[in-house]
């Protein structure tokens, strides 16, 4: 084998590990609506394809089995209250529907990870999300919001690629964080925070911030955004031919990129020549 073949060899099988963790590091649930929500203070209905959770008291822990929305579910959180959802199974939680709330602050607590696909839309007082472990801690609201505030094990990433707004905040914390398009994430203030495997290690995933944009330059991120480290700007790639220009020359072998789409390369030359030193995030594509 020629030395030329080995190395275009290596970068289509690096790349195209990157492209496979993306698709299936995060795997979407075939469950309409959240499943087993159990709560001491807020109650939980369901009619269709709705959900409206509502309660009486300022603070709500709810715990559920699973936390996703096919696309055209709707979750409702009523009153300017608290609701701390927390998942304890086993699955990520797949956002494809809606999630309402004007006068809410509503969180999501998952360890296995959050994706929102690109039909998501969330619009609720404030919103926080987090790849925190506090399972141990479930027995009342404030012990959870207290294991919350000092959790140090972060095991899931969060990917966003659907609308996310909030009145006045929203925080992200996990231990990778992907958004699509940063225009779509609004609030008065925007926190994104990565985290390391326990006490500021970081594991071997390391911890990065992926945010997607479309055309050169890449854009500067909005005022409101805070981050605890360098976002990694990564270009958008639609097509086959556009994933196939990657390895036109050292310079876009050494980009960042980013899926927007699924792409369809069954009957497309996907060989990208050349040693790939950048970044390629499937972002659950």
């Amino acid at each position: 084998m020629k030395r030329t073949d080995t190395i275009s060899r290596k970068a289509r099988y690096g790349i195209l590990a990157a492209l496979m963790a993306g698709a299936f590091s995060i795997m979407p649930v075939a469950q309409a609506l959240p499943t087993g929500g159990t709560s001491t203070t807020a109650s939980i209905s369901t009619a269709g394809t709705t959900m409206d959770i509502t309660s009486t008291v300022a603070n709500n822990l709810i715990k559920w089995t699973d936390f996703s929305l096919n696309a055209g579910d709707i979750v409702n959180f009523g009153g300017s209250h608290t609701y701390l959802n927390v998942v304890t199974g086993a699955n990520q939680s797949i956002i494809n529907g809606a999630i309402n709330g004007t006068g809410a602050n509503v969180y999501l607590i998952n360890p296995h990870g959050i994706l929102f696909g690109d039909g998501a839309s969330v619009n609720v007082g404030s919103l926080h999300l987090s790849t925190a472990d506090i399972s141990s801690s479930l027995t009342d609201f404030d012990t959870a919001k207290a294991a919350l505030g000092s959790a140090v094990n972060y095991t899931g990433d969060i990917i966003n690629r659907g609308t996310l707004q909030a009145a006045t905040q929203i925080t992200v914390d996990g231990e990778n964080i992907s958004f699509k398009n940063p225009a779509n994430v609004t609030a008065s203030d925007v926190r994104l925070t990565t985290h390391g495997d326990g006490a500021g290690v970081v594991d071997e995933k390391g911890c990065n911030i992926y945010i997607g944009y479309t055309s050169d330059p890449p854009p500067t991120l909005p005022a409101s955004y805070t981050l605890n480290e360098t976002a990694q700007m990564c270009k958008l790639i639609t097509t086959a031919d556009e994933f196939k220009a990657i390895g036109t020359d050292d310079t876009t072998r050494s980009g960042n990129y980013m899926l927007a789409n699924d792409i369809d390369a069954v009957n497309t030359d996907k060989h990208v020549s050349g040693t790939f030193t950048g970044k390629f995030d499937g972002l659950g594509y």
